[in-house]
């Protein structure tokens, strides 16, 4: 099933400059893996050498971070929408 995947505006210039990404699979971590067999620069953006995701990374699917329902297991629907978010810090 397709849903979108909206990725970081410093990360766009992987996706030919999209802010959307079309992406298939019946879990969040399907559906990025596939975002990451279409654009393979995203892989080590997204996932640390362990293959989880990567540290200071939030993703939400429908405005709800994934850290509350089942992490990349959590299952998504036709015309669900993911965000890749990532973490600024400063002092």
């Amino acid at each position: 099933m397709s849903v979108t995947v909206r990725v970081p505006p410093y990360w766009r210039r992987h996706t030919g400059r999209r802010a959307d990404v079309s992406a298939e699979g019946a879990t969040v971590g399907e559906a990025l893996a596939d975002v990451v067999r279409q654009h393979p620069e995203l892989g080590p953006l997204l996932y640390g050498d362990d293959g989880e995701l990567a540290a200071g990374l939030s993703v939400f699917l429908n405005r709800e971070s994934i850290t509350r329902r089942d992490g990349e297991r959590t299952p998504v629907s036709p015309g669900d929408s993911l965000m890749v978010v990532l973490a600024i810090a400063g002092g």
